[in-house]
């Protein structure tokens, strides 16, 4: 059988660990009736600390001199993962391109069609959908107008031309 007993802070010597034997043996027959009768065996040991970092600096990353490319893809081709069919639930059945999040770059541009995967999070991109990465990694969504008969149309307030999302990216 196994227990866990509370080490408080500080350094482990000989009488502590006295102590900490002490301690397993009252939890032990507390919650098993009986005083086990054999020699301790320390089985794991569960860490919590804590530590002050103060305040991160998020820096902004300038865009390569080129510019990052641009809609379309061309900027974004080192990112991109390769292609493949995506069912948008009302645009129908496209060929997506599918990129890496994690290399995506400050400059670097594409229009949907597309899924942006990253290990925390997916963005699909719909067809006519704009994307561009800013200097902290976030992904802008340009979002298409829609014709109501197309699919999405863009909700009451905003307006009917197109609207913009900001895709958060920790990096």
């Amino acid at each position: 059988h196994t227990t866990e007993v509370r080490l408080e802070a500080g350094p482990v010597t000989g009488g502590r660990i006295a102590a900490i034997e002490a301690a397993f043996h009252e939890t032990y027959e507390r919650e098993y009736t009986y005083r086990l009768d054999a020699p301790v065996e320390l089985v794991g040991i569960h860490l919590v600390a804590a530590v002050e970092v103060g305040k991160l600096a998020v820096t902004e990353r300038a865009p390569p001199p080129d510019g990052g490319g641009g809609e379309g893809g061309a900027g974004a081709e080192p990112a991109r993962k390769g292609r493949r069919e995506v069912d948008y639930a009302l645009e129908g059945v496209h060929v997506a391109a599918i990129y890496d999040g994690g290399r995506l770059e400050p400059g670097m541009g594409f229009a949907g069609p597309a899924v942006v995967e990253d290990p925390f999070s997916t963005v699909v991109v719909h067809p006519g959908d704009r994307v561009s990465v800013d200097g902290y990694r976030n992904l802008h969504v340009a979002v298409a107008a829609r014709h109501p008969a197309a699919g999405r149309e863009p909700p009451a307030a905003a307006p009917a031309s197109s609207g913009d999302r900001t895709v958060g990216n920790e990096s």
